[in-house]
């Protein structure tokens, strides 16, 4: 890898791919085929984001508020590292490597010691994306971590949206969690996937985001029918 700069992006180029990485917030904002097709939302007005990394938590807390050892601290909704630059590890043509550390302003809403690192490589047509939280301090470390990635949809100018489909690499036959005021509703719920077949409409999004809690696959294909 070559040495880091003060760069607010880098782009890898693979076989096949081209992947852009912004400092701010770590976040990949550009993905693109061997054709040079944006697979990636290119945060419009609808939700101005591409695909945020969620940390120190994902989702809300309850009114916001994260409690520790008897004193209350302000969390907002999937966290803070979406919000923050991340200092520039590694930059090659190829991989790059970011992190993110603790300092005053994170510990007045995390009060914890943490360095957060994010890796992204590219080989040939694939994106390979790493995560590793490191505890820098003394006592166990609460987090959580989540990719929020946002896939153009639909992908291909002319197909309808109703072509798409989510296909599981398992069948998923457990009952899924919805959300309420950004929180778990108290009681799990049918399960839309049809064997491993997941048909894509914009109804199916009406009562906000759908929470495989009990999921048995470790790959999805986005893809039209």
């Amino acid at each position: 890898p070559t040495r880091p700069a003060m760069t607010d992006s880098h782009t890898l180029r693979g076989d096949g791919i081209a992947a852009t990485i912004n400092a701010q917030g770590a976040e990949l904002s550009s993905l693109r085929n061997a054709e040079g097709r944006e697979l990636l939302w290119q945060a419009g007005p609808q939700w101005p984001r591409h695909a945020p990394i969620l940390f120190p938590i994902v989702g809300r807390l309850k009114n916001d508020r994260l409690r520790h050892d008897g004193k209350t601290y302000p969390m907002t909704q999937h966290g803070f590292a979406r919000d923050r630059r991340f200092a520039w590890v590694e930059q090659g043509t190829q991989s790059c490597k970011l992190a993110l550390s603790d300092d005053a302003e994170t510990r007045a809403r995390y009060p914890f010691a943490f360095r957060l690192e994010v890796t992204y490589a590219v080989d040939g047509a694939d994106l390979e994306v790493g995560f590793e939280i490191i505890n820098t301090g003394d006592e166990m470390l609460p987090a959580s971590l989540g990719g929020h990635p946002a896939f153009n949809w639909p992908l291909v100018p002319g197909l309808p949206k109703e072509a798409y489909t989510l296909t599981f690499g398992k069948t998923e036959p457990a009952p899924i969690r919805r959300l309420k005021d950004g929180l778990m509703r108290p009681q799990p719920e049918p399960n839309p996937v049809k064997g491993r077949t997941l048909a894509l409409t914009e109804e199916l999004f009406d009562d906000d985001a759908m929470v495989f809690d009990q999921i048995a696959s470790t790959s999805i294909l986005f893809t039209a029918t």
